[in-house]
């Protein structure tokens, strides 16, 4: 078991995903098909929002 937020320095080690947010279980899966379903969406900010339309979000940064 391991407990961190730097997740891209640790991502190589992971097999199991366990995500908690505000004490409820958030996300349960194998590391594999999380890395599998999981996408990042670069360009401008209309494109990103049109993109993201329906799909949950977990993280968002905005430059500029």
């Amino acid at each position: 078991m391991l407990s961190t937020h730097l997740i891209d320095e640790v991502a190589n080690l992971l097999e199991h995903v366990l995500l908690i947010d505000d004490g409820r279980l958030f996300i349960d899966q194998d590391a594999d098909e999380l890395r599998d379903a999981a996408t990042d969406v670069s360009g401008t900010r209309s494109a990103a929002d049109a993109f993201v339309v329906g799909r949950t979000v977990l993280h968002r940064t905005a430059l500029g």
